[in-house]
């Protein structure tokens, strides 16, 4: 009986280790996501003649290009659209069909000075291939990509991954001036040694940001439990209150550029990101980019009438709640966007050291299971 469970005790730590890789390596890759996703799919997301901007005075108006999209594909009409955020960017517009098939719809890339149609590709590509890759591993990152069951998986396991950190940072901390001096160094004398040296420098250099990065993720991973805990605190507003309106028809609509010069008008000092479509709602919602932005896409939402193109309302959690403030934090912080480039880099490299964490524990648990076993 012992026998069995000393495997099943060794099995089941190599399971969680071989996790941790994967979600450690997919999140070091996801914090560049965009980055890898225009070099791999560089002919959708990018004008590539380098004349372009000289030829071009300004980009076409937001309606026209949304008609190239919508032009490209019978039967579809658009739903959302990210704007370039550089010169050399393409327009995402987003098409679904008019049954509201949730999967069906494709994401379609316009040049915005020409409106010429780069391509598209579906909102559910094939996983493994250029087009999809990259949200394949996004999603193996939060779920191992095997749904609900994987949001939890992942959640026990980076919650284990949390306590088991704040542990070892207890039990390998410097009692005193000559073990900090030990703790800095990394002897190669021998392969158990040096993997026991970098195994308690890495974990000890990258505790702080590990702690962070583990618990912003599971946040987010069960955000309804996690935001019903903050409310047990502070109120959280999801989104605004809208005035009641009655509803308008799609061919009624203000138009895409007449939402967006609204956005821009009410909110001057921010950069639209997104917007989408909201027919139940019949409102047009623009993602604005703050000039002191954490969040990527920015975190300012602007509610825009649908048929005569008005404010209706201005919501940016940072300026919310004490849990607005809270929530609106997490995402940030998780992908190292709160502090720019460095943060990136951090999460980045945090993820990296999670791998290299994994790398040098397991040859140390494999070095001592014989005294274990005795």
């Amino acid at each position: 009986m012992k026998r069995w469970l000393l495997r099943l005790h060794r099995w089941s730590g190599l399971l969680i280790a071989a996790i941790v890789v994967i979600v450690g390596g997919t999140g070091a890759l996801t914090t560049y996501q965009h980055e890898v996703d225009s070099w791999l799919n560089r002919d959708l997301l990018w004008i590539v003649d380098p004349d372009l901007r000289e030829q071009a005075q300004a980009a076409l108006p937001l309606d026209q290009v949304v008609a190239a999209a919508e032009a490209t594909l019978h039967g579809m009409r658009a739903t959302g659209v990210r704007l370039p955020q550089s010169r050399r960017e393409s327009v995402e517009v987003s098409v679904a069909p008019f049954d509201a098939n949730g999967f069906a719809g494709r994401y379609v890339y316009v040049e915005p000075y020409l409106g010429t149609v780069r391509g598209s590709r579906p909102f559910d590509p094939d996983p493994w291939s250029r087009r999809g890759i990259v949200a394949s591993l996004y999603e193996v990152h939060y779920s191992l990509a095997a749904s609900r069951m994987g949001v939890w998986l992942v959640s026990a396991i980076a919650a284990v991954w949390l306590v088991t950190t704040l542990f070892g940072v207890v039990l390998a901390w410097p009692r005193s001036w000559e073990a900090l001096r030990r703790t800095f160094r990394v002897r190669i004398g021998g392969v158990v040694q040096f993997n026991h040296d970098l195994h308690r420098l890495t974990g000890l250099l990258a505790a702080p940001f590990m702690v962070v990065v583990l618990a912003t993720g599971v946040a987010l991973n069960l955000s309804p439990q996690a935001t019903g805990l903050v409310q047990q605190f502070s109120p959280l507003t999801f989104e605004p209150a809208l005035p009641v309106r009655a509803p308008a028809t799609v061919g009624a609509a203000s138009g895409w550029q007449a939402a967006l010069d609204a956005a821009v008008a009410a909110q001057p000092a921010t950069r639209p990101y997104s917007l989408y479509l909201d027919s139940a709602r019949s409102v047009y919602v623009v993602r604005m980019r703050e000039a002191d932005a954490i969040h990527r896409r920015g975190q300012t939402r602007v509610y825009v009438a649908m048929d005569d193109a008005r404010v209706l309302a201005v919501w940016n959690p940072r300026k919310g709640s004490a849990g607005d403030r809270f929530w609106g934090w997490q995402n940030p912080l998780h992908s190292g966007h709160a502090a720019r480039a460095v943060g990136r880099l951090i999460v980045f490299l945090s993820g990296l050291a999670a791998m290299l964490f994994v790398f040098t524990g397991v040859p140390l648990w494999f070095a001592r299971r014989p005294a274990r076993e005795r």
